[in-house]
Formats: C-alpha cells, sequence, structure tokens
C-alpha cells in the first residue's frame, strides 16, 4: 500500500483521487497475477527444469539477469511466460513486456518506459502521465532500485531498448529477475549477460506429438499404423520450428486418405 502511496504523493490533487489510484493499482496487480495454464504444452516441463536452476530462486540478494535466445517461432515467448507465471507471485513489482521490439518501433522510448513503469506497478499508463514525469534513467531507477521485481523483457533486439528499461542490475532491488528474450545472442553478450538459455528446435517425439494433436480430429492418436508412418515422416518436415509443425498439421489434416498423404510427399 505504501508503494502506491508513495508513488502519486506529489501526483494526486485530493486524498480522494489518491484512494481512487490506489486501489485501481492493487486491482491491476491482482490482474496481473492470474494464472495461465500451461500444462497442455508440449516440451514445457524439461525447459523448466533446465531454468528452474539457472533463476536461483533461493539467492534471495543477487540480481540474476536471464536470456532465452533462439530462432524466431521457437518458443521463446511461451517459455518466458511459463516462468513469469510459475516464479513471479512471490514479488511485490513484477512485469511482462511482450514485443519490446514492436512497442519501440511503433510508439516510441517515451511511450515504451511509461508502459514498462506501469504495468511493474500495476499502474494505468493513465495515471502515469501526470505534469513533471521525466521517465528517463534516473527516473526509472529512483522508481525501481528498491523494489524485488520480476521482469521479462519480450522480443528484445536493440541495446538501446535495454538501455531503456534496465540499463543496469543497480536499478533493481534484492532479490530481482530479469529474463530478456532475443534472436541476437550477441545483443545479450553486449549487455553482460552472462547465463544465456538457448531454445532450440523441438525433437522428434515433440514434434510428432504437437503434430498428431493438430491433424487429427479431436486430437486422437493416428487411427492406423500406416497413418503413424505418415505422421512421422511428415512431422519432420517442420524441422522442429513450432510455427512449421502447426502449419504442415493443418495441410495433412485436409486430406481424407492415405493416399492423398502419400501423394503429398
Amino acid at each position: 500500500m505504501e508503494m502506491f502511496r508513495d508513488f502519486f504523493s506529489d501526483a494526486s490533487e485530493d486524498e480522494a483521487t489518491m484512494i481512487e489510484e490506489i486501489v485501481e493499482g492493487i486491482s491491476n496487480q491482482l490482474l496481473a497475477m492470474k494464472q495461465v495454464d500451461f500444462s497442455n504444452i508440449v516440451g514445457i516441463n524439461i525447459h523448466m527444469e533446465r531454468l528452474s536452476p539457472l533463476l536461483s530462486m533461493e539467492s534471495g540478494n543477487e540480481v540474476r539477469m536471464i536470456g532465452l535466445w533462439g530462432m524466431g517461432g521457437i518458443g521463446k515467448t511461451t517459455i518466458a511466460k511459463c516462468l513469469f507465471d510459475w516464479f513471479s507471485r512471490g514479488f511485490p513489482a513484477r512485469c511482462f513486456l511482450e514485443n519490446v521490439s514492436k512497442i519501440h518501433r511503433t510508439h516510441g522510448f517515451s511511450y515504451l518506459t511509461t508502459r514498462f513503469l506501469s504495468t511493474t506497478l500495476g499502474l494505468s499508463e493513465k495515471k502515469m502521465n501526470f505534469p513533471g514525469a521525466e521517465l528517463g534513467p534516473h527516473e526509472l531507477k529512483a522508481r525501481l532500485e528498491n523494489r524485488k521485481v520480476f521482469l521479462v523483457l519480450d522480443n528484445a533486439d536493440d541495446m538501446k531498448q535495454m538501455h531503456a528499461l534496465a540499463q543496469d542490475s543497480s536499478w533493481f532491488g534484492p532479490g530481482s529477475r530479469i529474463i530478456i528474450t532475443t534472436r541476437d545472442k550477441g545483443l545479450l553478450s553486449s549487455y553482460g549477460v552472462r547465463t544465456i538459455y538457448e531454445v532450440k528446435c523441438l525433437d522428434t517425439d515433440d514434434s510428432l506429438q504437437i503434430f498428431n494433436r493438430i491433424a487429427f480430429e479431436g486430437g486422437l492418436p493416428p487411427p492406423s499404423d500406416c497413418y503413424n508412418q505418415l505422421s512421422v515422416r511428415a512431422s519432420r518436415l517442420a524441422q522442429g520450428l513450432p510455427p512449421a509443425i502447426e502449419a504442415y498439421s493443418l495441410f495433412f489434416r485436409r486430406l481424407r486418405s492415405s493416399e492423398e498423404w502419400e501423394d503429398a510427399f
């Protein structure tokens, strides 16, 4: 409660307005805590098993940064969302900023930083636009350096974005966790991220499982051994890339016979 009162003490015109803003901030925080069901995501458990030790949640005073690196469509955002859902609840401030690159290029840095801070503190953006608010590096650090934050910066592709949102680990309070997803491993290295987790293509078994879920009505197993063998061949066409698996699955789902499947190869 004190967090919201401090933030708006100079901005509110009167006590009633400040109370309204505090209530709205709490509501936004509760909305951000809404749980998402990831239980049906193929292959997610192995990522969680590998990433949990890297997050080292038991290290209470250390600010840790982790990079999720891989090609587009490989599943970085999905993994980051799962991490956010599983671990962010113990943090008084949290933010999943999806597609940083798009926000930056569409709306610019001013909107990006406002969106970042308002989401992290659970405040509406309109409440951030009070006179005299300059959300530069010093302002952001002042608002965040004493807060334990769980932050995901999704699809970052420019060092300027990193400097605008998380210039240094000292910006955040002890125990904070910052996750960055990107296609550019060099960006993470240049930024000083020491822990980089490569998200690779799905293996044969996971690819086949996803393919069968989509290609056959109701997600049922292949109706015959013939279809099973054809499914293995078809799923391998996507080379483990989730969007490609979905595209091939939908294509083969339209075919009416195993002969048509065979002809499609």
